[in-house]
């Protein structure tokens, strides 16, 4: 509600699917984006956990095009968050060109005149891990060290989170680190 300036509405609400322990829900929705006033459709499943709802993720029928539209109600609204802002050259890059900078990105963390602080360097662990293998397991190892944990907690915030999108965001945080690049 706060990148949308409390235009985000629901507009429709499709029939429930169960699915084992979660249940998946259509909806389309509205947002005015501008003096445009945009219309999108996602699935949003809720897992269940003791008959509660312990976690919704939110699908994106067009994930590219509503990440777009995010990124530009966030910026509108004055609270893009830092870690998820992207310059307009990483944008840019073509699709033919994402995982040759997403590479070179990766090479570019080891040549850094100085490491990123933890918090980044677990953001940029958990792009990484989106951007290869998709989404996070859903547990732990039970061997699992602390740092692991958060690792493992934050590459789960990004469930849902394309592969290209995750390279994008990757790339901009190194460039953030490094003006050079």
């Amino acid at each position: 509600m706060d990148y949308s300036r409390n235009t985000f509405t629901v507009d429709s609400v499709g029939p429930p699917e169960p699915a084992g322990r979660s249940i998946a829900v259509p909806l389309t929705f509205s947002v005015q984006d501008g003096p445009i006033r945009y219309r999108g459709a996602s699935t949003h499943t809720l897992r269940l956990r003791n008959n509660t709802i312990a976690k919704v993720t939110a699908r994106a029928s067009d994930p590219a095009t509503e990440d777009a539209l995010w990124r530009r109600l966030a910026v509108a609204s004055g609270l893009e968050p830092e870690g998820d802002a992207m310059d307009r050259e990483t944008l840019a890059i073509g699709a033919d060109d994402l995982e040759d900078a997403f590479e070179a990105a990766v090479i570019e963390l080891r040549a850094l005149p100085q490491a990123p602080s933890t918090s980044v360097a677990i953001r940029l662990y958990a792009y990484e891990q989106q951007a290869r293998r998709g989404d996070a397991p859903p547990q732990d190892a039970p061997d699992a060290g602390v740092r692991e944990q958060v690792e493992l907690a934050t590459w789960r915030l990004l469930a849902g989170l394309p592969a290209d999108q995750a390279r994008r965001r990757y790339i901009a945080l190194i460039r953030r680190l490094d003006p050079d690049t």
